[in-house]
C-alpha cells in the first residue's frame, strides 16, 4: 500500500494556526518555540498547574511539574506544600528555611509544626505582621489548632471568634494553604469556622455538640468539614453517621487519601476488617507513599495474621508517623513472627519514647520474659508497680517472673499483694506455686483450693498435680505418678499456656537441688511421659539414678536418652559409667 500524502506546507500552517489560536496562554507558553523569551511564562505556567495538581491530591503529577520549574522562592514554597500534603513536615521545614520569609510561608511552617504536635512553634511561626485579609481565615485556624494542642481552650475559643469575623473570601490569586497536611479550596476555607468549633466541641465537652454539627452542615462542599463532622459523630458513638460523613468527604476529595484511612479506621471500629483493608489499598493506590496509611494497613494485616505483609508496610512506611506507634507495631510484628529477642528489642525502643508508660512498661517486660532476659524483666516490672503500686496485673507478672528467676519468696510477697486487691485463680495458683516452693505445702493446698473455687483451669490442675510431685517419698512415688499423672491427662482439654514436659522438667531440677529425689523423679517420669525426646528431663532423671548409685536403671535410662538423642555426650558418658561400675560387680 502507498503511504499517505503529507498535506501541502500552507494546510499545515492553517492547522497550526488553528491549534495556537484554540490553546490558552498557558498551553501556548509551554508549547512556544521560543524558550528563552516565554521562560517566565512557563515557569508561572508550571506553578499553577502545581496548585491545582496539589488541590486534586496529584502528588506525583505536582512534583514532575515543580521538578521542571526554575528555583525559586514560589516554586520552595509549594515544594514545601507538597511535603505537607504528603505527611513529611520536618521535610517541608527544611524546604522552608530557604525559601524566604513571608506569610504564606509562615502558615506552611505553622502547619508542618502542628502536623510535629508543636503547638508553640506554630505560634512563634504565625508571630509578626498580620496576614492579609484573604488569608486571615487559615491564619486563625492554625492558631486555633495551635492553642488547643497546647490546652488552652479558651484562647482557641477567642481564636474561633475573631475567625467568625474574618473575611470569608478566596484569595485574589491562586494561593495553596496547607491545614492538617490537606490542601484547601475556596470550599473548605469558608469552612474553617465550622472545623475549629468542632475540634473545640471534641475537646470541651460543654461545647454542645449539636452547635457544631449545625456549622458542618452549612459547609456542604467541604471535605475537611465532612472529616471534622466524621469525628463529631464518632465521638458521640453514630458510627454509621460517621461513615456516611466520610464517604461525602471521599467523594468531594476523589484524590485524597486522607478520607479513605479517616474511613478505614472507622471500618475497624466497625468490625468491617475487609472493608477497612479496602479502604487503605484506595489511599495507597492514590499515595503510594502515605505513612499513615501504611499504618493502618501494617496493624491491620497483624489482625488479619499477616505479619510478613505488616512487616512489609513498616519497611516501606516513610514520613511524619507517631514513632511510638511505629515502635509498638514492629514489636508485635516480630513477636507474631516468632522472633523473641528482636520484640522485646522493639518493645525497649517503644518504653525509651516514653519511659514512665506503665503499659508500656509492661509490655516490654513480658516481651524481655519471653526472650529469656528474666533479669531485665523483673527490673521493668519493679518499675511498673512502683508506677502503679495497686495494679494486680503487674504484681502478678512480677510474682511469676521471680519464680522463674527461683526467688519464691518475694514472688509470694508480690502474689499475696494481688491476692489482697483483686483475688483470681491466676493469682491463687501463682501463690499456692511459690509456697509448694518455700515446702508450707497445706498452705499451697488451701491457695489451690481457692482457685479452684470457680472452676477448674489448667494452671490449677497444673499446680495439683506438681504438689502430689511434691509429696513424694520412696514409698508413696507410684501413687503420686499416678494421681499426678490422672491431673495432668485432664488438661489435654484444656488451654494450657505453657508446654508441660519443659516445665517438669524444671520441677524435678528444683526438686534435686532442694534434696527430694523421690518428687524429681517422679517429675522427670511426667516429663517424659509427655514428651519423650524432653532432653532436660532425660539429663535429670539420669543424673538423679547416678547419684544414687541405681546403675542398672541409671543405664537403662541413658540407653533412652541415647536412642533418641544419639550425638549427646552426657548420656554417652552416664552410660559408659553405668556399664563400668556394673561389670566392677
Amino acid at each position: 500500500m502507498a503511504p499517505a500524502a503529507s498535506p501541502p506546507a500552507a494546510t499545515r500552517a492553517r492547522c497550526s494556526r488553528g491549534a495556537a489560536r484554540r490553546r490558552t496562554p498557558t498551553q501556548a507558553a509551554l508549547v512556544a518555540p521560543d524558550a528563552a523569551a516565554c521562560a517566565p511564562a512557563v515557569d508561572a505556567a508550571r506553578l499553577g498547574l502545581a496548585r491545582l495538581a496539589l488541590l486534586e491530591r496529584d502528588l506525583p503529577g505536582a512534583a514532575a511539574l515543580l521538578d521542571q520549574a526554575a528555583a525559586g522562592p514560589e516554586r520552595e514554597r509549594l515544594r514545601a506544600a507538597l511535603a505537607s500534603v504528603a505527611r513529611r513536615p520536618l521535610d517541608a521545614l527544611a524546604v522552608l528555611a530557604g525559601a524566604g520569609d513571608d506569610v504564606h510561608g509562615r502558615l506552611l511552617a505553622a502547619d508542618a509544626h502542628l502536623a510535629l504536635g508543636d503547638g508553640r512553634a506554630a505560634l512563634l511561626a504565625l508571630d509578626g505582621a498580620p496576614p492579609p485579609a484573604e488569608l486571615e481565615r487559615p491564619w486563625r485556624a492554625l492558631r486555633g489548632r495551635a492553642r488547643l494542642l497546647q490546652g488552652d481552650l479558651d484562647a482557641a475559643e477567642v481564636e474561633l471568634d475573631l475567625l467568625r469575623r474574618a473575611p470569608s473570601r478566596p484569595p485574589p490569586r491562586p494561593r495553596l494553604v496547607v491545614l492538617g497536611a490537606t490542601p484547601l479550596g475556596a470550599s473548605d476555607l469558608a469552612a474553617l469556622d465550622a472545623v475549629l468549633l468542632t475540634e473545640l466541641a471534641l475537646a470541651r465537652e460543654p461545647l454542645a455538640p449539636e452547635v457544631a454539627r449545625a456549622a458542618l452542615a452549612r459547609a456542604p462542599g467541604s471535605a475537611l468539614a465532612r472529616l471534622a463532622l466524621a469525628a463529631l459523630e464518632r465521638r458521640a458513638g453514630d458510627l454509621e453517621a460517621a461513615r456516611a460523613a466520610l464517604v461525602e468527604a471521599a467523594a468531594l476529595a476523589p484524590r485524597d487519601a486522607q478520607a479513605r484511612v479517616e474511613l478505614a479506621r472507622l471500618e475497624v471500629a466497625r468490625g468491617a476488617l475487609e472493608a477497612a483493608r479496602g479502604a487503605l489499598d484506595e489511599a495507597l493506590a492514590l499515595d503510594p507513599g502515605a505513612p499513615a496509611a501504611r499504618l493502618e494497613r501494617a496493624e491491620l494485616r497483624l489482625r488479619l495474621g499477616d505479619p510478613g505483609g505488616a512487616a512489609d508496610d513498616l519497611r516501606r512506611c516513610q514520613g511524619a508517623v507517631d514513632p511510638l506507634r511505629l515502635r509498638v507495631l514492629q514489636a508485635r510484628v516480630a513477636a507474631a513472627s516468632g522472633d523473641a529477642a528482636v520484640a522485646a528489642d522493639r518493645w525497649l525502643a517503644a518504653l525509651r519514647l516514653d519511659p514512665d508508660d506503665p503499659r508500656l512498661l509492661g509490655e516490654a517486660a513480658r516481651a524481655c520474659a519471653a526472650a529469656g532476659r528474666l533479669e531485665e524483666a523483673d527490673r521493668l516490672l519493679a518499675r511498673q508497680v512502683d508506677s502503679t503500686p495497686g495494679d494486680p496485673a503487674a504484681l502478678l507478672a512480677r510474682a511469676r517472673v521471680l519464680l522463674d528467676r527461683d526467688r519464691p519468696a518475694p514472688a509470694l510477697e508480690a502474689a499475696t499483694r494481688a491476692a489482697a486487691v483483686a483475688p483470681s485463680p491466676e493469682v491463687h495458683v501463682t501463690r499456692a506455686l511459690a509456697l509448694l516452693r518455700l515446702a508450707r505445702v497445706d498452705e499451697a493446698r488451701q491457695a489451690l483450693d481457692a482457685a479452684a473455687a470457680p472452676g477448674e483451669t489448667a494452671e490449677t490442675l497444673v499446680a495439683r498435680a506438681l504438689l502430689e510431685v511434691h509429696g513424694a517419698s520412696p514409698a508413696t512415688r507410684d501413687a503420686c505418678v499416678a494421681a499426678a499423672r490422672r491431673l495432668l491427662d485432664r488438661t489435654l482439654a484444656l488451654d494450657l499456656a505453657a508446654p508441660l514436659p519443659p516445665l517438669l522438667a524444671r520441677e524435678g531440677r528444683r526438686h534435686a537441688e532442694a534434696g527430694r529425689p523421690a518428687a524429681a523423679e517422679v517429675a522427670f517420669r511426667l516429663a517424659l511421659e509427655r514428651d519423650r525426646r524432653a532432653l532436660e528431663a532425660h539429663h535429670g532423671l539420669v543424673a538423679l539414678l547416678v547419684a544414687r548409685g541405681e546403675w542398672a536403671a541409671a543405664r537403662d535410662a541413658a540407653g533412652r536418652l541415647l536412642a533418641e538423642h544419639p550425638e549427646d555426650p552426657a548420656g554417652r558418658e552416664a552410660l559408659d559409667l553405668a556399664e563400668r561400675r556394673m561389670e566392677r560387680r
